[in-house]
């Protein structure tokens, strides 16, 4: 299974549409290993360009910390299933944890609705 796990300034992102990259991985369940870890530059900022792309990249499921119900729809449109809830701060700390346990991974989704109040950009990267 290929994973994709955004990331900004080469660590992982706690919010997904404001990644500036995706690690992306192979994925074996069955075997709890993963390979042939890359990271990939975004072309395009913002939640909405996400999907098309991961899209186009074969992903089949992306691994976030928090992420808004537009995104997980647009991905889901696509055939890619979203687990969140992750943290860390290296994307080979997300994959430790989904291919230790990915029943447990992500129990509950991190969904990202709170655009508007103060103090969100806490967890964003900062771009020029």
């Amino acid at each position: 299974m290929r994973v994709a796990i955004p990331l900004c300034d080469g660590q992982f992102s706690a919010h997904f549409g404001r990644s500036d990259a995706v690690a992306l991985a192979e994925v074996d369940l069955e075997a709890r290993t993963y390979d042939q870890v890359r990271t990939l530059e975004r072309n395009s900022q913002g939640c909405d360009t996400m999907p098309s792309w991961l899209a186009s990249l074969a992903v089949e499921r992306v691994l976030a910390g928090g992420i808004g119900a537009g995104a997980i729809a647009g991905l889901g449109e696509r055939g890619i299933a979203v687990t969140s809830g992750f943290d860390g701060a290296e994307a080979i700390d997300v994959l430790d944890q989904f291919v230790s346990d990915p029943d447990a991974a992500g129990r509950a989704p991190a969904s990202c609705n709170h655009h508007d109040e103060p103090g969100h950009e806490h967890h964003h990267c900062k771009h020029h």
